[in-house]
């Protein structure tokens, strides 16, 4: 999911894919979420690295997944 911009995704409690492994991607968010590094989509309690409020970069080849934990849904910013 290479961008050439920024861009704001809504994400929710069910994993939601924010990169395809092809490009380094920056994430940013303000809640507190759980990312997973898979090639497939994971199962809905699936363990995931927690992190709160902060910016992180995905590299390549690495494909990655995202859910909120405490709240129903968030905006993230993706660049």
């Amino acid at each position: 999911m290479p961008r050439n911009k920024s861009t704001q995704i809504t994400i929710g409690n069910d994993w939601t894919q924010i990169t395809d492994g092809n490009a380094d991607e920056v994430i940013q968010f303000y809640v507190v979420v759980d990312i997973c590094r898979s090639p497939t989509k994971p199962v809905k309690d699936a363990p995931g690295l927690r992190y709160e409020a902060t910016t992180l970069t995905i590299t390549a080849p690495d494909i990655a997944w995202i859910r909120t934990v405490y709240v129903d849904s968030a905006i993230i910013n993706l660049w």
